[in-house]
Parts: C-alpha cells; structure tokens; sequence
C-alpha cells in the first residue's frame, strides 16, 4: 500500500487583516531606525510586515523560509546571487530559500517594502 500522507503543521490561523499599505507606509516614516519592521499580520506559517530601509538591510540566508520582496515606495538596490536589480515602485523581487540578500536605498528617502515571508510559524506576539 502506498504511504500515508505526512501530517503538516500550517500553524495557526491568524487574524483578517484589510488595509491601505501606502497609509501604513506614511504613518511608518518617523524615526531613525536603520531599519524599522512594522508588523502587518501573519497566519500560519506566513508573516507580512511593512520595512522602512534607511540602511543597508542584509538578508541571511534562511534554509526553511521563502521572501517576496514589494518596492511601494522610494528607490532601492535589491542584490541577489551577486547581482544588482534597481527597484522603483512597483517592483516585486523573490528570494527563494537559502539565498542571502541586500536591499540599499537609492536617494535620500527610505525604501519601503512590503516583505511576505512563509515557511516557519508565526512568532509569539510582541518577537521578532
């Protein structure tokens, strides 16, 4: 007979969440952090934030964990495999796992992204 199928934890179901990423993007300019992630929502095994890069950001590499990258606004470089990708508003960018990244802002402003990451659960409330 052929094998049972694995049981898959997905995790935890989270909270609906419905709103304006550009309002969330203007509320999220104050301060100084280099990088400031604010929370967004996650449910099960996938977290969205919204970062605001001031500076470089660098992305380790994760073995279990997939993340898409979303330009909404200012300028960026996303570095990939060594390679260089300007990003404008608009631009999507996916970093499969195990690849390291960097996102540098271009020009004075921050470059604010919308980061989608799935692979691992949620974290407990208030960690990152």
């Amino acid at each position: 007979p052929p094998a049972p199928e694995p049981i898959v934890d997905n995790g935890t179901p989270g909270a609906v969440r419905v709103l304006s990423l550009i309002d969330l993007a203007e509320k999220s300019l104050g301060g100084r952090e280099p990088v400031k992630y604010v929370p967004i929502g996650c449910s099960g095994l996938t977290l969205s934030e919204l970062l605001v890069v001031r500076d470089p950001l660098q992305g380790a590499p994760a073995p279990v964990v997939d993340q898409m990258l979303y330009l909404i606004a200012g300028e960026a470089t996303l570095t990939l495999d060594g390679r260089d990708q300007a990003l404008t508003g608009g631009w999507y960018g996916l970093v499969p796992r195990g690849t390291a990244f960097t996102v540098t802002r271009k020009g004075r402003n921050p470059a604010i992204l919308l980061a989608v990451t799935v692979g691992k659960p949620c974290p407990a409330a208030g960690a990152r």
